[in-house]
């Protein structure tokens, strides 16, 4: 990328205007002129930030630092010792930097003060850097600081918290959630993305208090977006392996585990990362029954622990048999088409659906299960074979047949039947 399209990326408008003027001192051949409004520019870009940090986050840091700034600016307008400091600032508290960066940093302020002031001991001459070097130091700048949009840090998550918990009502359609935590991990430095995903890691499944029961839903909703950031750098998927302990050190309440599932459902490689005294006891979860609805959840929410599509349905089949009063609702089968989105999990859907409907075992599961095959984004995926098989379920199920709706539902399957014969 040139330096014309690094420009572009800079976040603040003032920031870019200011900038062309170093830009064109440089392309002028103004070399020293380029150097010490480089470091004037970087500095009023270093400001922006904290401000930026400050009105959106409230960072201490960042209150105590624009005051100090104003007070020493009252005390005396030419003072400049508080400029190097912002930016040690950004590099020791706010890890925004590192120490790369900070070093190129220093080296232009360096670079700005010879080229301002004369040196004493070289006949009172200004030091007049290469072509070479400024470009160097104005790549350095831009990479360095002046792009990076990443500069919160852990402390956003009480922000990011309390956002979902104060419109819980809009986020609890979760698909909400995501835009939320991706302007966030567009923002915070690769550090706090881990520390925030280990913070909503223990509020989403350790953590049995009031507010992290209400919200747990939102909360682990939250972690599978932030972990999708996770994954985008191979260094912090590093340091989830080297923290399992921190992982596998979860509440056990069988209501707190349906969350785990569902999260390892979408990440089922973060599975594989446990030990395998967890992993024993995750699965034994999936062979506890109970005539509550919570354990077809362990049924169902199983993806991780199977290697593919196949394994996983087949399991899902056996269950049908084998539980009577299995439930497989719309959500159910949402859930599982966004974790397996393809034409095969469809097929897979439709034959099992249908294998339900057959073993209807009373009226009212009949109706349930009918429900589920005739509502519109199921049934019109049936194949005309499948919608044959479902009419005979008919014939074969008293309690299909015999039920109130069992004549309107036969006569909307046989239109069907009959569009699909054509």
């Amino acid at each position: 990328m040139g330096i014309e399209d690094k420009i572009e990326n800079i976040e603040s408008e003032m920031t870019r205007s200011y900038f062309s003027e170093v830009y064109s001192s440089y392309l002028n051949g103004n070399y020293r002129a380029a150097v010490v409004s480089l470091w004037s520019v970087m500095v009023c870009d270093a400001v922006y930030k904290t401000q930026k940090l400050h009105e959106l986050t409230e960072d201490r840091w960042a209150e105590s630092k624009l005051n100090e700034i104003k007070k020493l600016q009252d005390d005396n307008s030419k003072s400049s010792d508080w400029e190097l400091e912002i930016f040690e600032g950004f590099y020791k508290n706010k890890k925004f930097i590192g120490i790369g960066e900070i070093s190129n940093i220093r080296d232009i302020q360096k670079k700005r003060h010879l080229c301002a002031h004369p040196i004493l001991s070289e006949g009172y001459t200004l030091y007049t850097p290469n072509k070479h070097s400024v470009k160097s130091m104005i790549i350095n700048a831009l990479d360095d600081f002046l792009t990076r949009k990443n500069y919160y840090g852990r402390d956003v998550f009480p922000i990011i918290l309390d956002t979902l918990k104060s419109n819980s009502e809009y986020y609890s359609v979760t698909k909400n959630i995501k835009p939320l935590i991706d302007n966030y991990c567009g923002r915070i430095t690769h550090h706090a993305l881990y520390h925030i995903f280990k913070d909503f890691w223990k509020f989403s499944f350790k953590l049995e208090a009031e507010e992290a029961i209400k919200n747990r839903r939102l909360n682990h909703h939250a972690c599978i977006h932030l972990y999708r950031n996770i994954k985008k750098h191979k260094e912090l998927l590093d340091k989830v392996q080297g923290d399992l302990d921190f992982f596998e050190n979860i509440s056990h309440n069988t209501t707190t585990v349906t969350h785990l599932f569902s999260f390892l459902c979408r990440n089922r490689e973060f599975y594989k990362n446990f030990s395998n005294d967890f992993k024993l006891r995750l699965k034994s979860y999936t062979e506890k029954d109970d005539a509550d609805d919570i354990f077809d959840t362990f049924t169902i929410a199983t993806m991780f622990l199977f290697n593919n599509e196949d394994e996983y349905f087949t399991f899902l089949k056996s269950k049908v048999i084998e539980v009577k009063r299995f439930r497989l609702g719309l959500s159910e089968i949402n859930f599982i088409q966004e974790v397996f989105h393809d034409e095969d999990c469809e097929n897979n859907i439709c034959e099992l659906t249908i294998s339900l409907a057959e073993i209807s075992y009373d009226f009212d599961d009949a109706d349930q299960r009918f429900d589920v095959l005739l509502h519109d984004d199921l049934f019109k995926k049936f194949s005309l074979k499948q919608m044959n098989r479902i009419y005979q379920i008919f014939e074969n199920n008293s309690q299909v047949r015999n039920r109130r709706r069992s004549a309107e539902d036969k006569r909307k399957i046989s239109k069907r039947i009959a569009d699909l014969a054509g």
